[in-house]
């Protein structure tokens, strides 16, 4: 079943939580502003306390997008428990998109993944997620093409692939079952959040899976390698509450 346009009941909202990365957060907006032409609300929940400024006072500009700014990095659990209802106030579909401020999109990537999820609608779609790749002008398909592990995964139809553990960078969610599963752990600042919703994903049956044929890329431009120390030991740590950029 191929979804159309009369599916969206609304613009499309689409939430994106901001850090220190002021480079990748403007590559990242910015491509999906550009490749985008169903109708969207990309909001952006700044964490930067004032470094991501001149980025986000040239995305306002676009009518399509909303800030909010925060007096401190509350890490992407404790944004989304803020911010989520309001967001989601009067919007009649039935999924968001949840994206890191480090994705690179191209054309047609909104319209095919919701054009994909409605190949699982019948069974039970909880999660839908794009395939990660080096380069976005090439048509290769990796062999793991998710951030996590590739656990019982089958082929559903076309491009569609059921997969017990997604990345996380970028979600189509059923707002329903995200809901339903409580939502990203608010014990983790960020990284992980995946995770927590895979694994209820599991418990109340709904599907979770990717596509390969939607591909984004992975921003790096201002990662460092002590950001990615302080990443994986809050990863195996929750007891660290602070953000490598606090």
């Amino acid at each position: 079943m191929k979804a159309t346009r009369k599916a969206i009941a609304d613009p499309v909202n689409v939430i994106m939580v901001s850090y220190m990365r002021p480079n990748d957060l403007e590559r990242s907006a910015t491509s999906i502003l550009n490749n985008t032409t169903i109708p969207i609300k990309l909001t952006i929940l700044d964490n930067s306390t004032g470094v991501n400024d001149h980025v986000l006072d040239r995305l306002c500009s676009d009518t399509r997008v909303a800030i909010i700014y925060n007096p401190m990095n509350y890490g992407k659990a404790k944004c989304y428990n803020m911010y989520l209802d309001t967001i989601l106030t009067g919007d009649e579909n039935d999924f968001f998109v949840s994206v890191d401020a480090d994705i690179e999109v191209k054309a047609r990537w909104l319209d095919t993944l919701i054009e994909d999820s409605f190949i699982i609608a019948e069974n039970n779609f909880g999660m839908l997620a794009p395939t990660y790749v080096d380069r976005l002008d090439s048509d290769e398909i990796p062999e793991k093409p998710l951030v996590h592990q590739m656990i019982d995964t089958r082929h559903v139809q076309g491009g569609v692939y059921y997969n017990k553990r997604l990345g996380g960078g970028l979600l189509l969610i059923n707002k329903h079952f995200y809901y339903e599963a409580g939502g990203f752990d608010p014990e983790i600042l960020y990284g992980g959040d995946d995770g927590r919703l895979c694994n209820a994903a599991l418990r109340l049956d709904k599907f979770v899976g990717f596509t390969t044929n939607v591909k984004v890329k992975h921003l790096r431009y201002d990662e460092t390698v002590e950001y990615q120390s302080w990443k994986r030991l809050h990863l195996n740590d929750k007891i660290v509450k602070h953000g490598h950029w606090d």
